[in-house]
């Protein structure tokens, strides 16, 4: 009988099993950090690739910061101009953008007319300093990553930039001035003047409305239509300045208000000379609502080149003297008695002709009663009148039978109202003591000790008030004190010759 014989395994010791599993671990730990070392110096090759990159990357854009043309790919309307300095930009761009970009047409018009702007005056006023400095400006603003990605969008793709114009074209200014003086029109008010033959006539002139152009207001609005069109008529739009007196204002019913004379008697040549000088001025004068008569404006300073002549007046020192235009306070006189009984009154008081200055003499004139005078004297006392009415007054002024006349025309009294003239003394004071002067001067040629007194040097003080009476059909008289006139006492003038 064969005997099955059975094989077993072996039994394997436990300190060999166990020096194998440490083996395979070891294994596995060196495997697992060489895999981290590899992996670990890709990681640190790629960190060093981007370093890299981004250092060429900077080193690139600090390159391109500092570079003095303009960046590759950028043009302006289709102009290159890339790698140029701005200076180089600028002269190729006034060359060539004259075609490139479309010049505005624009047409001013105004009542009829017209003016177009030349062409060519636009074509000159295309903004190049803006589109230059516009192409500069192309990658130099934002973060480094911005100013990258648009330079490489320049030199990859292009970038274009637009030309504009000037935004306020200074030709356009000037011609605006140039179509002012055309369209301008000076307003004019309506005239009327007197005329005097044998009697009074009246001339009229039509009024003329006026326009202005605002230049500066027509300057800005054809520049802000600039912005939006290229082509437009800009209509001009004047102001419109209204006469501020038409004709029919002044188409009145003009008669005379008032006559005032005043005796010349025996007066010396040369002061007739100067009065009758003088009167002249005011004839056929016009005074218009609202103006002032002043005689010292009028008839000026009195000089010999005027024709006046040295005559008698009254001086600083109260006595009489001798200077050109002596005598032309008659001239005076007589005009403010015609504004008188035309109805004048101290201004203020509602009266047609306001009183606005009148001063009397030191005494009371010849010619003249007290309280009725008016004294002038060049350039200090003057004779106002001004017209406070709705209407003109006009003056005709003459001599005629050794006397001085004025008339004064205008509208009607009211109703027809009639002035009558009075006065009334206040008070008299008689002359005090005569003076005496030295005379230094030698005015008198007196020897030392003489004494001369002048003749009418003395005078008595009187005050006088002078009223106005206003008569109308079915009313009471209306009495008005229109001035106190004072007429300081004077002592006469004694002069003693002195030593000489």
């Amino acid at each position: 009988m064969n005997l099955l014989k059975f094989r077993t395994k072996k039994k394997i010791p436990a300190g060999r099993f166990n020096n194998k599993v440490a083996f395979i671990i070891c294994i596995s730990i060196v495997l697992l950090l060489s895999l981290l070392l590899v992996v670990k110096y890709g990681t640190y090759v790629q960190a060093e690739n981007v370093t890299a990159n981004k250092l060429v990357a900077a080193k690139n854009l600090e390159t391109l910061c500092f570079q003095q043309t303009i960046y590759d790919g950028v043009t302006v309307k289709g102009i290159a101009v890339g790698g140029d300095t701005k200076a180089e930009a600028k002269a190729l761009l006034v060359e060539q953008l004259k075609g490139k970009v479309a010049l505005p047409e624009v047409t001013i018009a105004y009542n009829g007319k017209s003016w177009s702007l030349d062409k060519q005056d636009f074509s000159s006023a295309i903004d190049v300093d803006a589109a230059v400095q516009n192409a500069w400006e192309i990658g130099r603003t934002g973060t480094d990553e911005e100013r990258m990605t648009e330079i490489n969008k320049a030199k990859d793709e292009g970038i274009d930039v637009s030309a504009t114009f000037v935004q306020n074209p200074d030709f356009i200014y000037n011609e605006l001035v140039k179509i002012k003086k055309v369209i301008d029109i000076q307003m004019v008010n309506a005239t009327v003047s007197m005329t005097f033959d044998t009697k009074a006539n009246f001339v009229y002139t039509d009024a003329i409305t006026g326009y202005k152009l605002d230049v500066d207001a027509a300057y800005k609005d054809i520049c802000d239509l600039l912005k939006t069109s290229s082509k437009f008529t800009y209509t001009l739009k004047p102001a419109v300045v209204t006469p501020t007196i038409v004709r029919s204002q002044l188409e009145k019913n003009y008669v005379k208000i008032s006559t005032a004379t005043t005796p010349l008697g025996n007066s010396q040549p040369e002061r007739q000379n100067n009065i009758l000088l003088s009167l002249k001025v005011f004839d056929l004068l016009s005074l218009m609502p609202g103006e002032t008569l002043s005689f010292n404006n009028l008839v000026g300073e009195r000089t010999e080149e005027k024709g006046y002549e040295s005559a008698v007046f009254i001086n600083a020192n109260q006595v009489y003297d001798v200077t050109d235009g002596g005598g032309i306070c008659q001239t005076t006189t007589t005009l403010y008695d015609a504004a008188l009984y035309a109805g004048a009154t101290v201004n203020g008081k509602n009266g047609t002709i306001g009183i606005i200055e009148r001063n009397p003499h030191s005494w009371p004139s010849v010619y003249i009663g007290a309280g009725l005078d008016a004294s002038v004297n060049w350039p200090t006392a003057d004779l106002k009148l001004r017209n406070n009415g709705a209407s003109p007054i006009f003056f005709h002024t003459y001599y005629k039978n050794s006397k001085v006349c004025v008339e004064i025309y205008g509208e009607p009294l009211p109703n027809n109202a009639k002035v009558t003239i009075t006065t009334e003394v206040v008070s008299n004071t008689p002359a005090p003591a005569n003076v005496e002067v030295m005379d230094t001067q030698n005015k008198y040629a007196l020897a030392p000790g003489q004494k001369y007194l002048v003749p009418h040097s003395a005078h008595d003080g009187i005050t006088v008030n002078t009223f106005q009476i206003w008569s109308e059909d079915g009313k009471d008289d209306v009495k008005t004190l229109i001035n106190t006139s004072v007429y300081q006492p004077i002592a006469g003038k004694v002069y003693v010759g002195v030593t000489r």
